[in-house]
């Protein structure tokens, strides 16, 4: 039986300068380049994505940061609101009772939960009163936001201003005949969920507070 010998044609590895492979050998080396490329490639784009992600939940969390701090100053306006009304109505002598009363647009008793009413929203700048229609956030409508002042309007006062994201409702709730709770609450929507913010204080009859000095203490 005659012999048969085998021949690989050898050429220089292109990985190991000096080292001669066969072309056998070359092509494997040629394979795992390509799988270490795609591997490279599937791993930066994960970091890619991954940056992605942090990046819009960072934009995320500075967006709901702005908005609760806005929504926390405007709530806490609308119980400074009422406790200017409280305050100047009871310097000019007008009795507790006139001023929580329903009988006219100022009176604040149009804040008071009741059949016909569900909490109000207050202009800080002309102290008018919107009574909202319902108990949801539409109730009073959007507050209205002017950028020539920075300061947000209500409904019936701003429309010639964009509307802006939040919503109030101040209710007040007797607690005794000499005391009044303000509630305000500011929503607005955050992506697809809602969020709010309330504040809550009990304001008094300060007109009615006997000073020590007449009291022989």
């Amino acid at each position: 039986m005659q012999n048969k010998k085998l021949f690989f044609q050898k050429t220089k590895s292109p990985l190991l300068p000096g080292v001669w492979q066969t072309r056998k050998q070359q092509n494997t080396a040629s394979g795992f380049t390509i799988i270490e490329t795609l591997v490279a490639l599937s791993l930066f784009t994960f970091a890619i994505l991954g940056l992605i992600v942090i990046t819009s939940q960072g934009i995320s969390d500075v967006n709901f940061a702005k908005n609760k701090l806005t929504a926390s100053y405007l709530s806490q306006e609308g119980i400074e609101t009422v406790r200017s009304i409280r305050d100047s109505r009871v310097l000019a002598g007008e009795s507790w009772q006139a001023i929580f009363s329903t009988n006219a647009l100022t009176g604040l008793g149009n804040c008071t939960v009741t059949a016909q009413s569900n909490g109000c929203d207050i202009d800080a700048y002309t102290l008018a009163i919107d009574t909202c229609a319902t108990a949801s956030r539409a109730g009073c409508g959007p507050l209205h936001y002017d950028s020539a002042t920075g300061a947000f309007r209500i409904a019936s006062i701003g429309q010639s201003f964009p509307a802006s994201a939040f919503n109030r409702v101040i209710s007040l709730s007797e607690v005794s005949p000499q005391e009044v709770r303000v509630t305000s609450t500011v929503t607005w929507d955050q992506g697809t969920n809602q969020k709010s913010v309330t504040m809550t204080e009990t304001l008094f009859n300060w007109a009615t507070v006997t000073p020590l000095s007449q009291t022989g203490q």
